[in-house]
């Protein structure tokens, strides 16, 4: 090899050296810039370099809860209904011994009771992930307060005032009584009359009504209980008409105090009570999405029992309720900002609703955000 061609060897391999030497760096840079962009995105992306939203999101079904986990409150309608049968006679039609034998049923109906109670609604569940709590560049501190898990105070210091989820808003408290109705059925012809009374009313009815102090017989009272959610479904113990209008069947509801209630069917259900639920405003909340903490501003509705029904029939009662799932879907805005300390607090009414807000911001100390 000559010398001239040994010189030139040396500088090809310098210049490869050289260009791998400046293509790894160019490499590095690139990664560094790489790594830099990723950050902007993500961090963008996450709020780290402006403001961030704390977020609730609706409970999955398919996969576990990792959070602090509310519902959004709904309102559940109950109210008493007292039944006494205050006759229950046989009677002839005419003088005849031929003639037919009529059953002549009276009863007193009252709703004694309304009341509203706030239960959580199952369906419309939330969850504050607790992995969005904290980030790269600021921290969350969060304390919410919960009552039959519904959400009633978000902030850090102050205390909500809890709504007891076990009494019952009073609606209406007077007694309100259904002027007693008398009717007659036919029982069929020929018959003596105290067998016919006895095979129809029954001996524990027949005594009570003919007691020393009939009004405190137990044997001639009856008393229900029924609870239903205005925004659908109907009581066990009714059968739902359309949307809003249940019935409750009076020969269901007194059929237990009469030995035979299917020979007295039609003088029974004069005592039947519809239910109609008449909402004050629009019943098609928003999609439930939202950018925030999840909330409810409810919405109200009339309650109206009638007996037998509400068109051409007698109001036994007329009440309006809050409803909140009539309502519509809001959610609070909860931000997060570099380099600032900012403080929310909030306080829910009995029935989801805001009812007290408050934000304040500062500037981060400077051990906070790293000036030493």
């Amino acid at each position: 090899m000559t010398k001239q061609e040994s010189t030139s060897g040396r500088g090809y391999l310098s210049s490869v050296v050289q260009f791998l030497g400046s293509f790894a760096g160019w490499l590095k840079a690139a990664g560094v810039v790489a790594v830099i962009a990723t950050l902007f995105v993500t961090g963008d992306r996450a709020g780290w370099y402006g403001t961030s939203n704390l977020m609730s999101e609706p409970l999955s079904a398919t996969s576990a809860a990792k959070g602090i986990v509310y519902f959004l409150p709904k309102t559940e309608v109950i109210f008493d209904v007292s039944y006494r049968i205050t006759r229950c006679d046989a009677q002839k039609r005419a003088q005849s011994d031929t003639s037919p034998i009529d059953i002549v049923i009276g009863a007193d109906v009252q709703i004694d009771n309304i009341a509203a109670k706030v239960q959580p609604d199952l369906a419309s569940g939330y969850v504050i992930p607790v992995d969005s709590l904290d980030g790269v560049f600021w921290r969350t501190e969060l304390s919410a307060q919960l009552a039959n898990g519904i959400l009633t105070g978000l902030n850090t210091t102050s205390a909500a005032q809890t709504a007891d989820a076990s009494k019952f808003q009073s609606i209406l408290m007077k007694v309100v009584s259904a002027a007693p109705l008398t009717d007659k059925t036919s029982a069929g012809a020929g018959q003596d009359l105290a067998k016919q009374r006895i095979s129809m009313c029954g001996d524990r009815l027949i005594r009570a009504l003919e007691g020393p102090d009939p009004k405190s017989d137990v044997d001639a009272k009856i008393k229900k209980i029924l609870r239903f959610d205005p925004s659908g479904g109907c009581p066990p113990e009714a059968t739902a008409l359309s949307k809003g209008q249940c019935l409750i069947s009076g020969q269901t509801a007194l059929s237990p105090l009469l030995a035979n209630s299917d020979a007295a069917a039609d003088a029974l259900n004069r005592y039947s009570i519809e239910i109609r639920v008449n909402p004050n405003k629009s019943t098609s909340p928003p999609a439930p999405t939202t950018k925030g903490i999840a909330y409810r501003t409810p919405g109200s509705a009339t309650i109206q029992l009638c007996m037998p029904k509400c068109d051409g029939g007698q109001t036994l009662a007329n009440e309006n309720v809050v409803v909140p799932q009539f309502g519509s879907l809001a959610s609070l805005t909860v931000e997060r900002r570099l380099f600032s300390d900012r403080t929310t607090q909030a306080k829910f009414g009995p029935w989801g609703e805001l009812v007290d807000v408050k934000f304040t911001d500062s500037a981060a100390s400077p051990v906070a955000t790293g000036n030493r």
